[in-house]
């Protein structure tokens, strides 16, 4: 990949050798605040401002938006039908293109969105002229997540928003509206996003000014993203797969926090805050105190196992790095077997959490946290008991954790005979 110094906002793949597959060769321009990054590593955004219209990825599949134009590019019509894909509705309404310094922020212009006195008007596509080479992109979008993200710039508060409406033909109607322009006259990043119905029959992706006084609207950079899809999965190179949408960059959350009427967490759909695991296997366990489990011997079949005793609390330790996009509610959740079929397994899993500046020796654990589970029905079948951290010491991102893991016999373990705990797995929130 080469970067033109001439125009450092410009990136384009390097010229394939002859005989090799070629390679996708877009502009990638604009505004995202964090690096992106190929599924082979290569980063294409370097964190500075710039984002993309197209990423190019193996085989020559790659991520795009959805929408026709998106850059208002095409004013090949007239009136209110001058761009390409792109209609404005409102009575008076005035649609224009921009070239005016600040007025546009990709490529050459902009759309310029004028609502008549007293009047509300609108600049919107429908999925149908979306540019898409699938048979039925409406087909293809009903039950998907789809993000709408624009650059949008008013002089005028409170009045100008972007939005997403389906429609299933029968009047259930759905929209999700982005929150409000602040109205600094500076170009501001708005975002919604929708769960479309399954049987939508209509999907318009559109800018929008209330009603009021005469007030311009510019709008830049619109894109739609389809959540969770795999592309190499329907064989087009314009969906969003789920191993990029973590990688999305941080506007994207912030700017939809103010949406209204949005059925859809977006946080989540993006995968900035998900469900993130730790694997710790019976050999990371720190075996220090007097009372430990024995470090049984691995046989054909069962992987080295840790075993409690039923009448002596036994501990073993795990020490772990808390990644640096941990939110919060750790679970630790434990395998194990043993010969008895009846009675509850108790577990008491304690945190010592130890941030940096800590005087690390002066940490104590906090206090229990408890949990039982019934042994299954079948003698030495694995069972998983899950134990959330409720107690968890204060525990943030970056914390050195240490986890005290033992065998609740004075309470809550009701089983006879010895617990064999395999691997645990402390599950959390984080992006």
């Amino acid at each position: 990949m080469t970067i033109d110094s001439d125009s450092p906002n410009v990136y384009q793949t390097t010229q394939p050798a002859q005989g090799e597959r070629p390679a996708a060769s877009l502009p990638i321009r604009g505004n995202f605040a964090t690096a992106i990054k190929l599924l082979d590593g290569t980063t294409i955004i370097d964190g500075h401002g710039h984002d993309y219209e197209t990423l190019p990825i193996a085989e020559g599949r790659g991520v795009r938006s959805i929408l026709a134009d998106g850059h208002f590019e095409y004013d090949n019509g007239s009136g209110v039908n001058l761009f390409q894909s792109w209609t404005a509705t409102g009575t008076s309404v005035v649609l224009a293109a921009t070239s005016v310094a600040g007025e546009f922020e990709l490529l050459t212009q902009a759309a310029e969105l004028t609502n008549g006195a007293s009047n509300a008007a609108t600049l919107e596509q429908s999925v149908a002229n979306a540019d898409e080479p699938l048979t039925s992109l409406l087909g293809f979008l009903q039950g998907k997540t789809v993000v709408f993200v624009a650059r949008v710039r008013t002089a005028t508060a409170a009045r100008v928003r972007i939005a997403i409406f389906d429609d299933d033909g029968g009047g259930g109607t759905q929209e999700a509206e982005s929150g409000d322009h602040t109205g600094g006259d500076t170009f501001e990043t708005l975002a919604c996003a929708l769960t479309i119905q399954s049987d939508a029959t209509d999907i318009v992706f559109r800018l929008e000014i209330d009603t009021g006084g005469a007030i311009s609207a510019f709008i830049d950079a619109a894109r739609v993203f389809v959540v969770g899809v795999d592309a190499g999965a329907v064989g087009i190179p314009n969906v969003l797969p789920p191993s990029l949408a973590m990688d999305l960059p941080d506007f994207i959350p912030d700017a939809v926090a103010g949406m209204t009427n949005a059925p859809v967490n977006v946080n989540n759909l993006l995968g900035m805050d998900r469900t993130r695991s730790i694997i710790l296997g019976p050999g990371s366990a720190e075996l220090v105190d007097a009372n430990v489990p024995n470090a049984a011997t691995a046989s054909v079949g069962w992987p080295r196992l840790l075993t409690y005793d039923d009448t002596t609390e036994e501990f073993a330790r795990y020490t772990f790095c808390l990644p640096v996009g941990y939110t919060g509610s750790m679970v630790v959740k434990a395998k194990f077997k043993g010969g008895a079929t009846t009675g509850n397994f108790g577990v008491i899993v304690q945190v010592m959490a130890t941030s940096d500046g800590d005087v690390a020796n002066a940490d104590s654990f906090d206090s229990d946290n408890a949990a039982t589970q019934a042994m299954p029905g079948t003698t030495q079948q694995q069972e998983t008991i899950e134990i959330p951290l409720t107690n968890d010491d204060g525990a943030a991102a970056l914390d050195t954790i240490v986890l005290l893991f033992s065998r609740d016999t004075t309470s809550g373990d009701t089983v006879t005979g010895d617990i064999d705990v395999g691997t645990i797995v402390v599950e959390f929130q984080g992006s």
